[in-house]
Parts: C-alpha cells; sequence; structure tokens
C-alpha cells in the first residue's frame, strides 16, 4: 500500500512541476525565442538560432555565423575607415542625380549605391582626392571620348565637347551627361545636358572661383528611357581653363 502510495505522490509532483513550468514560463517563451524558421521546417530562417543568424537581404535568403565584430584600431584599419568615409560621402552627394537613376536597374544581387561604393572604394585614390579611376557609370552602350572641357572661372560655365562617330550601338539622340569633381573641396556637380549626341556639345553651370586645376570632368551617355534605357560606360578629362 505505501508503495502506491509512494509512486502516487511521485506522479502528482511530476503533474504539479510541469504545471508550474508551463504557467511559469510560457508568458516569457517569445524572450527565449531569437530565431524563426518560417514556411515549414525547410522555410527561410529569421533571427538568432545558436550560433547562426538568418535573414533576408533583397529577396535572397542568407544564413551566416554569428560573431561579435572586432574593432581593431591599427592604422590600416583606421586608414581604411577614412577611405571608407570619404568615398561614401562623393557616392551619397550624387545619390537621387546620378546613382539611383543610372545605376540601380542595372544591378542584379546589389544596389546601385553598392556598386558604386565597390567601384570607387576599389579604384579611388583618397590621398590625392581623386577619382579619376573610377567609373561613374557602366553599361552597354558604346562609350564616347571628350574632346575637351573647359570652365569660366568668373562664371562657372563648363563647356564639353566631343565628334560624333556614331561606333558600335551610338544613335545621334544618345543623351550627355557630365559629372564635375573639384578635388580640393571634394564637392561633385552632376548634369543631364538638354542637348543630343549629335550637337557634340553641352554646358553646365557650377560655383565660381573654383581653380581649374583641380576640376575632372566625367561624360557618359543614355539612349532610350524607363526600363529599356541603356547607359555607356563613363570617360574622363582633366578640366582646362574656359
Amino acid at each position: 500500500m505505501s508503495n502506491k502510495i509512494f509512486a502516487f505522490g511521485k506522479l502528482f509532483g511530476f503533474i504539479a512541476a510541469v504545471l508550474f513550468c508551463y504557467f511559469f514560463f510560457l508568458p516569457f517563451t517569445p524572450l527565449l525565442i531569437a530565431g524563426v524558421i518560417t514556411q515549414g521546417i525547410l522555410g527561410k530562417v529569421s533571427g538568432k538560432v545558436g550560433p547562426v543568424v538568418g535573414g533576408d537581404w533583397k529577396g535572397i535568403n542568407y544564413l551566416r555565423g554569428y560573431v561579435i565584430p572586432a574593432n581593431p584600431q591599427s592604422p590600416d584599419q583606421t586608414t581604411q575607415r577614412t577611405r571608407f568615409t570619404v568615398i561614401q560621402d562623393y557616392v551619397r552627394q550624387v545619390l537621387s542625380t546620378l546613382v539611383q537613376p543610372y545605376w540601380d536597374q542595372y544591378q542584379s544581387g546589389q544596389s546601385g549605391y553598392n556598386a558604386v561604393m565597390s567601384d570607387w572604394l576599389f579604384n579611388a585614390d583618397v590621398t590625392n582626392d581623386l577619382i579619376a579611376a573610377c567609373s561613374i557609370s557602366k553599361g552597354t552602350l558604346s562609350p564616347q571620348s571628350i574632346d575637351i572641357s573647359t570652365y569660366a572661372t568668373g562664371t562657372g560655365l563648363v563647356e564639353i565637347a566631343w565628334t560624333e562617330s556614331l561606333v558600335g550601338n551610338q544613335l545621334s539622340t544618345d543623351k550627355p551627361h557630365a559629372l564635375i569633381f573639384d578635388k580640393s573641396s571634394g564637392l561633385l556637380y552632376f548634369d543631364s545636358g538638354a542637348n543630343t549626341r549629335a550637337e557634340e556639345t553641352m554646358s553646365m553651370t557650377i560655383p565660381t572661383g573654383l581653380t581649374v586645376a583641380n576640376l575632372l570632368t566625367f561624360a557618359f551617355f543614355s539612349q532610350g528611357s524607363g526600363s529599356t534605357m541603356i547607359v555607356s560606360d563613363s570617360t574622363s578629362y582633366v578640366t582646362e581653363a574656359g
């Protein structure tokens, strides 16, 4: 009889413990779950699950190891951070005028912003404030070289000229675009000309009183509009006095 009473006591204790855990810990369950698997066991993971972090980036599901980032302060790391900050400022200046209209739609798996940052971080000579080797645009339209670019310090007028030759898939109706980079201030000025390739010239106005030796001109062309628009690779030219 005593054994039955003892067994019953153990069972009662177990049930009591289960009920206690259920009612005590249930309200905190959402706080204990760091990651969620959606769309079944083979679905994507959102949040942290043990040493793994899951998420979604531009429609791409990913898993990566969870690490606590280091914060090294070595001279090389400090230089790289400064370089990143400088290039980020350049790109942000022309985010809405250049990057979003003429880079975003041509990228796969990344944004136009990230594509430009990658190109400029790799090619820019930040020590001398130069982005001469960087791409202002990249595309399938045949590129056009610049014959001359002049700047009038008194009026701020920049005039850019080229020779139409209709190479490859170029058309006389293609639209010119130009960017002027002032390496002394780090400022960028972008403009889309109202002219066409056939007119062999475009002009834009930037602030007066700049030093022409510090100005670098970039130009590229676009053809069509909307989702069917194509652009050319950019070409550069050291600006001369007008």
